[in-house]
C-alpha cells in the first residue's frame, strides 16, 4: 500500500522535472540561435512569394546573428516539404513556410498525408496573400464574372477553363458552380498555372485564373480581361475589378494566404521572437512595395498579426476549405 509520504515524494519528482523543463525551454530560447536556421519551403524557387521569403530570410539573418537560409522542396502537391517540416527536431534550427493549399486544402481532399498540419505545424505568422483573378481571352464575349455564368449557363460545357488539378482553385471553382447552380464549364488540365495563363492568352482555352499581382500587365495592356478577383475585397492592383462575391458567387472563397510555421514542440518564446521580427519587417517603411507589391503579395488584416491571431485564423480557412470539398464531393483519396 502507497502511504502519503511516498505519493508526496513522487509528486516532487513530478514537479521538479517540469520546473526543470521548463528551465531548459527558456534557456534555448535565450541562447537561440546559435547556428544557421533553415527554412522549409515546399514549394519551387519560382513560386510568386519567393522572392518576400527571402527577403524575410535576409531580416531574420541580420536581427538574429546567423544565417537563415531557404530550403526549397517542392513535389508532390507539397507534402515532400511538409513532410521534412513535421519531421524536423522542435530545436528551432527548421522552420518552415508554406501555404494554404499544404495547411488547410490538402487535408481536406486527402485521406491520407505524411503530415498532419493541426497537430504537427505550431503557427508563427500569417505574411501575405497571393490573391488571383479570373481571366478571360479577349475574343470571349463577356466583360464580367457574371456574364461569363450567363454564357457557361446558355451553353453548356462549351465555355473551356484550364484548370491545374484538384488543388487548384480553378477545380474547386468549376466543381462549385456545377454542383450548386447549375453551371457547366469544360475543364481543361495543364500542368501549372503559367501553362494555363498562356493557353488563355493564346486562345487555347478561353478562361482561368492566375496570380493577381503578375497579371496586372497583360490586363491593361489587352491581352487579357479580368473578370473577378479571387478574394475577399477588392485589390489594390486592379481596384476596378469587382470580386467573385460582388458578382453573385455564394461561394466561400479562401485566402491563398503564404504563414511560417515550426514543428510542434518549438518554444513559445522562439516562436515570439520569429513573429515579432517578422512583424516589424512588414510594417518598415518601403518592405511591402520593394518585396510583397512588386512580386504580386499583398498584405490583409491578418498579416505581420499575433500568433493566437494566426491560428484563430487557421482554424477558420480550414473550415471553409473542408466545406468546399464537402459541397463538390471531392473525394478524399
Amino acid at each position: 500500500m502507497i502511504d502519503a509520504e511516498d505519493i508526496f515524494m513522487r509528486w516532487m519528482i513530478v514537479a521538479v522535472g517540469l520546473i526543470a523543463g521548463l528551465s531548459l525551454s527558456g534557456a534555448q530560447a535565450q541562447t537561440w540561435p546559435g547556428k544557421t536556421v533553415r527554412i522549409v519551403v515546399p514549394h519551387t524557387a519560382a513560386a510568386p512569394f519567393d522572392g518576400e521569403l527571402r527577403a524575410f530570410a535576409q531580416s531574420l539573418t541580420q536581427a538574429f546573428g546567423q544565417p537563415f537560409v531557404l530550403e526549397n522542396r517542392d513535389g508532390a502537391d507539397g507534402a515532400i516539404g511538409a513532410e521534412a517540416c513535421a519531421r524536423a527536431a522542435a530545436d528551432g534550427y527548421t522552420l518552415c513556410a508554406t501555404t494554404s493549399s499544404v495547411v488547410s486544402l490538402n487535408p481536406a481532399i486527402y485521406a491520407k498525408l505524411p503530415y498532419d498540419p493541426v497537430r504537427e505545424f505550431a503557427p508563427i505568422v500569417h505574411v501575405g496573400v497571393l490573391n488571383s483573378v479570373v481571366i478571360a481571352n479577349p475574343s470571349v464575349p463577356v466583360n464580367s464574372f457574371r456574364e461569363l455564368m450567363q454564357l457557361a449557363r446558355a451553353k453548356p460545357d462549351v465555355v473551356t477553363f484550364a484548370t491545374m488539378g484538384n488543388t487548384s482553385f480553378g477545380s474547386l471553382l468549376l466543381g462549385w458552380l456545377k454542383v450548386k447552380q447549375g453551371i457547366a464549364l469544360y475543364g481543361v488540365p495543364y500542368k501549372n498555372a503559367t501553362q494555363g495563363m498562356t493557353g488563355t492568352m493564346a486562345g487555347e482555352v478561353q478562361v482561368t485564373t492566375y496570380a493577381l499581382g503578375q497579371i496586372v500587365p497583360m490586363v491593361k495592356s489587352g491581352k487579357l480581361k479580368a473578370l473577378a478577383i479571387v478574394g475577399g475585397k477588392r485589390s489594390s492592383f486592379l481596384p476596378e475589378v469587382p470580386t467573385l462575391a460582388e458578382e453573385g458567387l455564394d461561394m466561400p472563397v479562401p485566402r491563398n494566404w503564404i504563414g511560417m510555421f515550426a514543428p510542434i514542440g518549438v518554444s513559445k518564446d522562439i516562436i515570439g521572437r520569429v513573429n515579432g521580427e517578422v512583424a516589424r519587417v512588414i510594417a518598415s517603411p518601403g518592405f511591402k512595395d520593394k518585396f510583397m507589391l512588386a512580386r504580386g503579395v499583398e498584405a490583409d488584416e491578418f498579416t505581420g498579426g499575433s500568433v493566437d491571431a494566426f491560428a484563430a485564423f487557421l482554424k477558420t480557412d480550414r473550415e471553409e476549405y473542408a466545406q468546399i470539398v464537402s459541397v463538390i464531393g471531392l473525394a478524399r483519396r
